[in-house]
């Protein structure tokens, strides 16, 4: 949420680092879904299916449609976005770690 608010009122384009941290964002977070338990609880009906598939589906919308925008594509952009998607998982890891989840 608060990358929206970042981003600049009128007709033009966000710039492409904003677009590039959503899409990171939106990326790490369906990773997360898969990883944790969300697929299994879509897989196999069993659990809070529905709101794992409405965080799903939203963070789909946000890289589908954000990734629209992104200029030059998301091919010339794929480095940049695996990096912040490693780094946004590696820190993830790091924080569950320090918390004692393992």
């Amino acid at each position: 949420m608060a990358l929206y608010n970042l981003l600049q009122e009128g007709g033009d384009l966000p710039s492409t680092h904003l677009l590039l941290a959503s899409i990171i964002v939106s990326a790490t977070h369906v990773i997360l879904s898969a990883w944790d338990q969300g697929f299994i609880h879509l897989l196999t009906l069993d659990g809070a299916v529905l709101r794992d598939a409405m965080f799903i589906v939203s963070d789909l919308a946000g890289l589908i449609g954000v990734g629209w925008f992104i200029r030059g594509g998301l091919r010339s952009h794929r480095k940049l976005i695996g990096l912040g998607i490693i780094a946004l998982l590696s820190s993830y890891l790091a924080l569950k770690w320090m918390a004692g989840y393992r």
